[in-house]
């Protein structure tokens, strides 16, 4: 699978135990971090790991639509 760069603005000293915890286990900060990313991803809520970019526009379109306001009086 191909890599792509990601770009995150931090805190100097959030920056700097990064270093540090990525050096402690021989690895680069890159590597640390996309371990650090998929073990929290992994421990998010199953259905909040569906819902893809491209699906928001959907479900806000739906969402706001008049056609299921049927439904809305159901939970009021």
């Amino acid at each position: 699978m191909a890599r792509v760069r990601h770009t995150a603005d931090v805190e100097p000293e959030l920056k700097r135990q990064v270093k540090i915890a990525a050096m402690n286990r021989d690895t680069s900060v890159s590597d640390w971090i996309e371990d650090a990313v998929r073990r929290k991803l992994e421990r998010e809520e199953p259905e909040s790991r569906w819902i893809s970019a491209a699906s928001v526009p959907a479900f806000r379109r739906d969402w706001d639509s008049d056609e299921d306001a049927v439904y809305d009086e159901l939970v009021e």
